[in-house]
């Protein structure tokens, strides 16, 4: 099982994925909020499980947009 927290922004957002010891997947990293960026996401993620069941996502925003 896998945590990933997002942190949207305008422009890029923030992504730490966690593994269910709560250690680091991967190291933090951050994404530009546009196609390319869901596409480095995706890729992350299907590097760490093919299986979206595997995954827990969740997206904190604390800016008006």
């Amino acid at each position: 099982m896998y945590y990933v927290g997002i942190d949207v922004a305008k422009e890029k957002h923030y992504v730490c994925i966690l593994d269910d010891t709560n250690e680091f997947a991967v190291k933090p990293f951050w994404i530009y909020s546009d196609i390319l960026g869901l596409r480095e996401l995706l890729k992350r993620l299907a590097e760490l499980s093919l299986d979206s069941d595997d995954f827990i996502i969740g997206v904190e925003s604390t800016g008006a947009f």
